[in-house]
């Protein structure tokens, strides 16, 4: 939705009423003195009432400016956030998800086997992280059909995916379209 919103207009600003007049015939000089000061006074006025307006209208944002402002500022962060910081803690936070799965599964199946599968590059970085009571009664089998971030835990008669990498994904879309919506209108208008 764009709203356009217009600035306030200070160039227009009033100016005082003209002066009352002096008679001057009895004060040679007086009228081209006052004149020339009256002239001057009004010079600087003007210069003083233009610079406030500058200054005014450099202050004066609309809304839609900040939020482009704040758009633009916001994109490398949240870019960060999707291509570095989530990538690198996906894996411990998806352990702390397989073991609770873990418990959950393995209470009802006590000498079943249960089976991680998990994306070829995605197994050097789990093992290590199982907790070693889930790791000698789980076997971890690669499955190079899976996606990077992407594991399947399995029971007996039960699977459960866990796919990071498409959460990651749409963490990242959420956030374009975020920015992307506050900036739209810089590309409208």
């Amino acid at each position: 939705m764009t709203v356009l919103t217009r600035l306030a207009d200070f160039a227009a600003a009033e100016r005082p009423s003209e002066p009352v007049p002096i008679p001057t015939e009895e004060l040679p000089g007086y009228a081209e003195g006052y004149a020339a000061g009256l002239a001057e006074a009004q010079s600087a006025q003007d210069d003083r009432i233009a610079e406030l307006t500058r200054a005014l209208t450099a202050l004066c944002r609309t809304e839609e400016e900040a939020h482009r402002e704040v758009a633009r500022k916001l994109k490398p962060v949240f870019d960060a956030i999707c291509s570095q910081i989530l990538p690198r803690t996906a894996p411990q936070a998806l352990v702390a998800d397989l073991a609770d799965e873990f418990a959950r599964i393995s209470k009802g199946v006590a000498n079943s086997e249960i089976v991680l599968r998990c994306a070829p590059d995605d197994r050097e970085v789990l093992a290590p992280l199982l907790p070693p009571d889930i790791a000698l009664r789980m076997r971890l089998v690669v499955d190079p059909e899976l996606a990077p971030l992407c594991v399947v835990l399995g029971g007996p008669g039960q699977d459960t995916i866990f796919d990071r990498g498409a959460l990651i994904a749409r963490i990242s879309a959420l956030f374009d379209a975020f920015t992307d919506h506050l900036t739209e209108s810089e590309t409208d208008g």
